[in-house]
């Protein structure tokens, strides 16, 4: 990874200690796709949204607005013809890389950022 990419990890559940830019074969690298967000309250698409895949809709688990997910969400049919849902989709770890141009002081160093969800409810 060059010092010129920007990278926000998204772990919903079941990411505990797993540290930044360290290797791993259960992070989905989603490089070649910018992110699908909901129009309504701008959240990743993540494993708990769900997903009418005849329709391609998918709700967000956040605001709760349906939201037409793109055309590469959905995979090809595999042999029993569904199709095969996107790593960003059933992955509890999602890696987005991002190029971002380099500042007249030199290129930008890396920016960890720790989001804690107040939203849950109190059993």
């Amino acid at each position: 990874m060059s010092p010129s990419d920007t990278v926000a990890y998204i772990s919903p559940k079941g990411g505990g200690g797993r540290q930044p830019h360290k290797e791993e074969d259960s992070i989905s690298d989603t490089t070649t796709l910018p992110p699908v967000l909901c129009l309504t309250c701008l959240s990743y698409i993540n494993l708990y949204a769900t997903f009418e895949e005849a329709t391609g809709i998918w709700t967000c688990p956040l605001c709760g607005e349906r939201n037409v997910a793109p055309p590469h969400m959905f995979g090809a049919p595999r042999n029993n013809g569904q199709s095969q849902m996107s790593l960003a989709m059933v992955s509890p770890l999602v890696e987005y890389r991002q190029k971002i141009s380099n500042t007249p002081r030199g290129p930008s160093s890396s920016c960890y950022v720790f989001v804690l969800d107040g939203n849950l409810p109190t059993t």
